[in-house]
């Protein structure tokens, strides 16, 4: 038995092998055990099985085993659909059980169809001309649902980007704009193999390569990102233990008469404006009925500092008390930065190491025995 083996086929074949042992991984590890992570992990699992056929196929393991063809489900209609799931339950919006059957009919009425196809014809002979049609009927179905997923989910992604900042969906965008161009290309190759008569996958390499990379990427991200919304969710817990944030030497609000700024005070003292990560000057001043410049000359005048020094300094000193906290360091240092009002991980760094001298991570090892006062 003469099998047809090269690099591309092994290093998917790798591929596919860490796919279902990351499927397996999550949906069986208590420590990822939420729904969302479930259908995370049926993402990559039918996509491993997905390529797994077309691996068979590829090495030429079809021609010897006939019955692979038996075997075979149309899993290409089935991980656009988990990955919508998984994109709805990310944001926290719930798809009712009549609409996820919707959803799911396409691959289950192909199914049938392949299976009642598989065992009534001999397909090692010719193929009749209604099943050839189904096929190449079910690849444009393919392209056409994952396709219209994949700009369901981008829109929603835009949608929860501006009513909830707190929600990281800019990584998901990114990967969401990469998956739809190659669902295209994957299109325009499978139609031109069609209407020149191109047989082989060889062709496919280069998008098959691109999509799997794309989602297992998508998989390990999208495990990081529920660890980092889960510490964020306790860490806002905690903010609302830690006491009152250390106020800036400068400051002295009882000796300040200026009305503005004892405004702008409270807005930050007490409401903890500065936790928000889109917080700008113009939106401040807004808040406070004024213009930027005049709420920027008060600020200066009484403190003698800019206005985004005063907020990271803020930032910072509520960062200093989190890292400080008993058991902080079971929490991931990035998500204390998001929730202290940082919108980058880099800026949160940065910053801290300005007025510290030291990395939040570093400061941390360094005061883990030490509580906030």
């Amino acid at each position: 038995m003469n099998l047809d083996f090269n690099v591309f086929n092994i290093i998917m074949f790798a591929g596919i092998i860490q796919g279902f042992l990351f499927g397996i991984v999550v949906l069986t590890s208590k420590g990822f055990s939420d729904k969302v992570n479930r259908f995370l992990a049926l993402t990559i699992i039918t996509l491993s099985f997905n390529n797994l056929y077309y691996w068979f196929i590829d090495i030429g393991l079809e021609v010897h085993f006939k019955e692979i063809t038996l075997f075979y489900l149309p899993w290409h209609l089935l991980f656009p659909i988990t990955f919508y799931i998984y994109v709805n339950d990310y944001v926290g919006d719930k798809i009712g059980k009549y609409a996820v059957w919707i959803l799911f009919s396409p691959f289950l009425i192909s199914s049938i169809t392949h299976i009642s196809i598989n065992t009534i014809y001999d397909l090692t002979n010719d193929i009749p001309f209604w099943i050839k049609v189904f096929y190449i009927g079910e690849e444009y179905l393919a392209f056409t649902i994952a396709l219209l997923v994949g700009f369901l989910s981008y829109n929603k992604l835009k949608r929860v980007m501006k009513e909830n900042s707190k929600i990281d969906v800019e990584w998901l965008k990114k990967l969401l704009r990469a998956g739809l161009i190659l669902c295209v290309l994957w299109s325009a190759m499978y139609t031109v193999s069609i209407k020149f008569n191109i047989e082989g996958l060889k062709l496919y390499y280069p998008i098959w390569l691109g999509i799997s990379i794309m989602f297992y990427w998508i998989g390990y991200r999208g495990l990081y990102q529920f660890k980092l919304a889960k510490d964020r969710k306790a860490i806002s817990m905690l903010l609302q233990e830690v006491k009152k944030n250390i106020e800036p030497e400068e400051i002295s609000p009882s000796k300040v008469k200026n009305q503005l700024f004892n405004s702008f005070l409270n807005l930050i003292e007490n409401k903890h404006f500065y936790r928000k990560q889109n917080l700008t000057l113009d939106s401040t001043a807004k808040k406070l009925k004024t213009n930027r410049t005049h709420l920027s000359k008060i600020v200066n005048q009484v403190t003698g500092k800019r206005f985004d020094e005063i907020i990271s300094e803020y930032r910072v000193n509520e960062a200093k008390k989190l890292l400080c906290a008993p058991d902080a360091g079971k929490y991931k240092v990035e998500a204390i930065g998001y929730e202290v009002g940082f919108a980058h991980v880099s800026t949160f760094y940065s910053t801290f190491k300005k007025y510290t001298g030291v990395s939040p991570a570093k400061f941390r090892k360094e005061h883990k025995h030490v509580e906030a006062h």
